[in-house]
């Protein structure tokens, strides 16, 4: 009886070890394969296209934060709540600089660059020359030069604006 018992496991080990020995077919395996490289090629082109998504975003939030700073003081001239608390002008005008420098370095954006720095020279330039007078007398200096300063505000928020919508295409 132990004969046959072990004769007959010894011939399930057979049978296992030849149904084992078999696997999988080689057309089974390429087709497996064929799969597996597909599905690496779409998680790395999905993956691609999260990078370029990310950056996009982080552009445009760039630009959106600095156009927003940059209409802050606006909404407050023109009767609204400014969503931005600042104790002085200087610190405004500290955190519009550094958000559209932030602006600039996302995008990579050589007109605004150069409309920001001329914007902010001239601005040095009326700080310089209203210092001491009256507000009768900034206004007066300001209607003489508002054609100066406009062309440079309204470029300055074209690239903000456009910036952001160049990084959402």
């Amino acid at each position: 009886m132990k004969k046959l018992l072990s004769g007959i496991l010894i011939l399930l080990i057979v049978m296992f070890t030849i149904s084992c020995a078999g696997g999988i077919s080689q057309e089974n395996y390429n087709q497996v394969k064929s799969e597996l490289t597909s599905a690496q090629s779409q998680i790395q082109s999905l993956e691609s296209y999260l990078e370029e998504a990310d950056g996009k975003s982080i552009k445009a939030l760039a630009y959106a934060v600095a156009l927003d700073l940059w209409k802050d003081s606006y909404r407050q001239h023109y009767g609204f709540e400014p969503k931005y608390e600042f104790e002085t002008e200087e610190e405004r005008g500290q955190a519009i600089d550094e958000a559209i420098n932030d602006a600039i370095d996302a995008g990579q954006d050589v007109e605004l660059r150069e409309a920001w720095q001329t914007y902010s020279e001239l601005m040095q330039l009326y700080t310089e020359e209203t210092q001491g007078m009256s507000e009768e007398e900034q206004i007066a200096y300001w209607e003489e030069h508002q054609a100066e300063y406009i062309p440079l505000y309204a470029t300055v928020e074209f690239c903000l604006s456009e910036g952001i919508l160049s990084a959402l295409k």
